[in-house]
């Protein structure tokens, strides 16, 4: 039996805006990401689906309680799908990070593995772990999970056979755009990609303010 799954990210925060590294920081959406949110339940308003799950964080769940509000299905709060700790790196910008702690840099002591964080290989199995159970729990049901952009990419590097640490050449993780996998035993397939119409459709986004083309929207 084949499970379909649609992966969420959450809405917008004041973090994501400022562009400050979140992990496992318990940031709340702010005004922007709760009209995201809004959109989006819109959306889904009418898709089969037999389950909702959530991240435990504020961000992720409170998106996923607006969309389950809208069908008045609830939301399972799961922290296998949270987004990976950060360590020290959290609450801070690219730049600050690089200024902060590159200089000190060695080996492991990088990117991969943040200080005081979740190292990449301890990230992929627990969310490749996720990712499995859900499967198994759902055999020949369609499910929805709001997370998070780590984790949406983790997923990717997992079906396209890319190590934890390898760079994933695709581009853009829009807020509440949603990606669509079909599971069959062990195979995966990926059926939509950063799929943001509903806020193209609510006049929130645009492909260039999204940074991202066409061709990594919808597959």
């Amino acid at each position: 039996m084949t499970t379909e799954i649609i992966l969420i990210r959450h809405g917008e925060t004041d973090w994501n805006a400022a562009g400050r590294w979140q992990g496992v920081a318990n940031v709340p959406l702010n005004e922007t990401g709760r009209g995201q949110s809004q959109a989006l339940a819109q959306r889904l308003a009418t898709w089969p689906l037999d389950a909702l799950y959530s991240s435990d964080l504020a961000r992720a769940a409170e998106t996923a309680q607006i969309v389950g509000a809208a069908r008045q299905m609830p939301v399972i709060l799961d922290a296998a799908w949270r987004e990976r700790d950060v360590g020290l790196f959290a609450g801070c910008t690219t730049a600050e990070i690089v200024e902060r702690y590159a200089p000190g840099w060695t080996g492991e002591n990088s990117w991969q593995n943040p200080p005081q964080g979740e190292t990449s290989l301890a990230f992929r199995a627990r969310v490749t772990a996720a990712l499995a159970a859900l499967v198994a729990g759902h055999p020949g049901q369609r499910v929805a999970v709001v997370t998070h952009g780590g984790v949406l990419f983790s997923v990717l590097g997992h079906l396209f056979g890319r190590g934890p640490e390898e760079p994933l050449p695709i581009a853009g993780r829009v807020n509440t755009s949603l990606s669509v996998l079909r599971a069959d035993g062990a195979q995966l397939q990926l059926l939509r990609l950063n799929d943001y119409a509903h806020l193209e459709q609510s006049g929130m986004i645009n492909e260039a303010a999204a940074g991202v083309s066409s061709a990594v929207r919808p597959l």
